[in-house]
């Protein structure tokens, strides 16, 4: 983040600078007039507090205040994956899930229908990964999505028992990695898979989501958490 202001002013790019073929040797060049916008980010805080006796942060052993910062932090980066993931302009962050295609994410829902087998699961998702790679022409796709969902597909096979997710290279092992936590758990139709439990599972009673994103597209700043 930049070390004052309330606010990070983002340029965006409302329509694209064009290139074109020239029609000839020495012919002039496509000329454009991209429209630009700023977009205005607030700056938002994330903080704590605990009230604790003097004596518990004097005398207790090991050092209470570094056990409480410990849980403080690990309670901030929850709260901030959930957010970067799910949030919305009420709570303060606007997550991934709520962008769309010209954003750099792509949403798919995911119902009972889609999960009566992994080949209509995977059939689902390929729908919204083409969405988003047409829409932002990029190869830098990554799907995010809910541990339960890909210990879900990962233990899924087709009929002849040929496993939906390929095994991890160089794991040594037959299964993917299906415990990995906002980290790379594998691939799905070439594109890596993060797993987060910052996506939210409470759409309606029968379905959660899986995000698409093009790393290139998506921005964050944050400071050192104090």
């Amino acid at each position: 983040l930049p070390d004052s202001g309330m606010t990070v002013e983002v340029p965006r790019f409302t329509s694209a600078a064009a290139v074109e073929a020239q029609s000839a040797q020495g012919s002039a060049v496509a000329d454009s007039t991209p429209s630009v916008t700023d977009v205005t980010v607030n700056v938002r805080t994330m903080a704590g507090g605990v009230n604790v006796s003097r004596q518990t942060l004097e005398r207790a052993t090991p050092a209470f205040d570094t056990i409480m910062f410990d849980a403080l932090r690990g309670n901030y980066f929850a709260e901030l994956e959930a957010a970067v993931c799910s949030g919305t302009a009420t709570n303060g962050l606007t997550g991934v899930a709520t962008l769309g295609t010209a954003d750099g994410a792509q949403v798919v829902s995911i119902g009972t229908a889609d999960v009566a087998s992994g080949a209509a699961f995977i059939e689902k998702v390929a729908e919204g990964l083409v969405d988003l790679t047409t829409s932002v022409y990029s190869d830098d796709a990554v799907f995010v999505m809910h541990p339960r969902r890909w210990a879900w597909l990962s233990s899924r096979s087709d009929n002849d028992g040929r496993p939906y997710v390929a095994p991890v290279a160089g794991r040594g092992s037959t299964l993917p990695d299906t415990g990995a936590y906002g980290r790379k758990a594998g691939e799905l139709l070439g594109v890596p898979v993060i797993t987060s439990a910052g996506i939210s599972t409470g759409f309606g009673t029968n379905e959660d989501r899986v995000v698409l994103m093009s790393r290139g597209a998506l921005r964050a700043w944050q400071a050192a958490a104090e």
